[in-house]
């Protein structure tokens, strides 16, 4: 039996479309999935803190911005930023890495969101990351 196909990947039973190429990018040799990362670029004083363990969620205002990056998403870990360190920056010094523990909806009020109650979204960054990035 003679199996033709046109842009589609030759793996036994895949229906993903290859392209060009013979197997599509999963069963390609090699092949490893892109991790899914939230980053957060944080300002100094809330990096110090989640990273010495005194702060355990992230807080971000409900925007549509914000609602298309974390409802009903998933991801791998969270990536913390002192700000917007150059090339990435260095884990544990501007960079931390922490695990995806997903997000709840919370009323607070904070001096960062003005004098009025605002409602956010509360994402957990208290786990390290299993292979979380040592200082260098």
């Amino acid at each position: 039996m003679t199996r033709v196909i046109i842009n589609g990947c030759l793996e036994e039973g895949c229906t993903n479309d290859g392209g060009l190429s013979l197997l599509c990018p999963e069963h390609a040799p090699g092949y490893a999935p892109a991790l899914r990362v939230l980053n957060l670029p944080v300002k100094g004083i809330y990096f110090d803190q989640i990273r010495d363990g005194t702060k355990s969620h992230e807080y971000r205002l409900i925007t549509d911005f914000w609602r298309a990056r974390i409802v009903d998403r998933e991801y791998d870990r969270v990536v913390l930023t002192r700000g917007y360190p150059k090339a990435g920056g260095i884990g544990g010094q501007t960079r931390l890495t922490r695990e995806w523990r997903g997000h709840h909806v919370e009323t607070l009020t904070h001096p960062h969101f003005g004098p009025l109650p605002v409602t956010v979204f509360a994402i957990d960054v208290s786990a390290p990351h299993t292979d979380m990035e040592k200082p260098s």
